[in-house]
């Protein structure tokens, strides 16, 4: 089952002060992240990845692109 950018964060027992200062992002951005707000690059993605221990398949992305346009 995958899993949100945020609950990633949270099972690696990881602060978002501490995630913003490893990614160089400020605190507004991780939190626009974590509610599909906004993404992440990819190399930042991947980094992400690293830090959480978790693969780039764990982790829960929309789709923005598949969503029907009104």
């Amino acid at each position: 089952m995958k899993m949100s950018l945020k609950a990633a964060r949270v099972n690696a027992d990881l602060k978002q002060y501490i995630v913003c200062k490893h990614l160089n992002i400020s605190k507004a951005t991780l939190i626009r992240w974590e509610k599909n707000k906004a993404f992440p690059t990819t190399p930042q993605f991947k980094e992400m990845c690293k830090l959480y221990k978790c693969t780039a398949d764990d982790i829960y992305i929309p789709d923005i692109f598949s969503s029907p346009i009104c």
